[in-house]
């Protein structure tokens, strides 16, 4: 989902695996980044990560709320809680943050698609919001920061617009695309989630397989690497009687959030 070259070591985000791997320039394991779990030095969901100009090891956690902060040898430093509801962020060489905020954030700096704060986590400059109209409820995945040798950029789908921010997250500019007859409609921007369903009926497992729960493991294995991007529904009353006795919940509405 995300890989980033520092100081010499790789390091790969595998949010499906919740996992921080990090490497030599070969290619050779040298360790991950905290454990999964409700303490302090632990996290529940790895949402981002990035790494300061020290080497600190940043991760925020989008089901916590939370940022740890780890050093460049794994050991673990502190963990502060987010005082918003956040997507991605990057690291600045100032020492403070910029956050790409979700859209349904309710927190501070509610309605805020990019914020600026201090090394503390307190905003400091709001730089644009999200449309009026924008389906809240849609989580937009795998988008980042993107760094170049001068820029920090931040782009997000459905958005036609490309900010560049300065090492220090200075606004510098903002490209904007205007594509015509090929722009997305803000009508379609309303009410996105309820586009993204997919209906599914009934599938064979073949019957030595059938006690063992395997069905109920291939949909799982499915809804944990689209999570939060399909919901799959029964698509008749025979496929919702089908999945109720695989095991799923009342009403057969799959998606595990």
């Amino acid at each position: 989902n995300k890989i980033q070259i520092s100081n010499h070591k790789i390091y790969i985000l595998d949010k499906f695996q919740r996992l921080l791997g990090i490497y030599d320039m070969s290619g050779k394991g040298i360790g991950k980044v905290g454990n999964v779990g409700r303490a302090p030095e632990e996290y529940l969901n790895l949402t981002d990560f990035s790494i300061n100009k020290d080497g600190n090891i940043h991760i925020i956690d989008g089901r916590l709320d939370k940022m740890n902060i780890y050093d460049k040898n794994l050991n673990f430093i502190t963990s502060q809680k987010l005082p918003f509801e956040a997507d991605i962020f990057q690291c600045l060489d100032d020492g403070g943050y910029l956050f790409g905020l979700s859209s349904w954030n309710k927190q501070l700096n509610s309605n805020d698609k990019i914020v600026k704060t201090d090394s503390m986590l307190n905003s400091s400059i709001r730089f644009c919001e999200y449309e009026k109209g924008i389906d809240p409820n849609y989580w937009i995945s795998f988008y980042q920061f993107l760094q170049t040798e001068k820029y920090i950029i931040y782009n997000r789908f459905f958005d036609n617009n490309i900010y560049l921010f300065s090492k220090n997250g200075k606004p510098l500019k903002n490209i904007h695309f205007d594509f015509g007859e090929k722009n997305v409609p803000e009508i379609a921007l309303k009410n996105i989630e309820k586009k993204e369903k997919m209906y599914i009926a009934l599938f064979e497992v073949f019957s030595r397989y059938r006690n063992k729960g395997l069905g109920k493991r291939i949909i799982d294995q499915f809804l944990k690497r689209y999570h939060g991007e399909v919901e799959l529904l029964p698509s008749s009353k025979a496929s919702e009687f089908f999945w109720k006795k695989c095991g799923f919940v009342e009403g057969c509405y799959l998606d595990l959030r």
